[in-house]
């Protein structure tokens, strides 16, 4: 008899031990599983933030772009203008200088 209540205190034992240990193993298990819940939260948000900076990135090259073609325009009516001012110089010293030979032909002549 004192055998088997041995036994039986023996097999108590080792079922508590049992039970501790699978309730360890679901706390761990837990923890785990919340830890692994962080850290795909923190994953999603750092590719939210990436794809925010993509998006800002392509945002300013798209301004800068616009910008440079502005500014390129700009510079091709500036080059326009200062060659239709530099033609109209031209034509205007060549006229002055027509009328200054012409005067002073007509004083050679006098």
């Amino acid at each position: 008899a004192e055998a088997a209540e041995a036994a039986v205190a023996e097999a108590e034992r080792r079922a508590g031990d049992a039970s501790r240990e699978a309730e360890q193993s679901r706390k761990e298990a837990a923890g785990v599983r919340e830890a692994l819940a962080e850290r795909e939260k923190q994953h999603a948000a750092s590719q939210a933030a990436l794809e925010a900076l993509r998006e800002e990135s392509l945002r300013r090259d798209k301004e800068q772009a616009a910008r440079i073609e502005a500014l390129d325009a700009e510079r091709l009516d500036a080059a326009k203008r200062l060659q239709g001012t530099g033609a109209e110089h031209e034509s205007r010293v060549r006229e002055l200088s027509e009328g200054l030979q012409a005067v002073e032909r007509r004083a050679a002549a006098e």
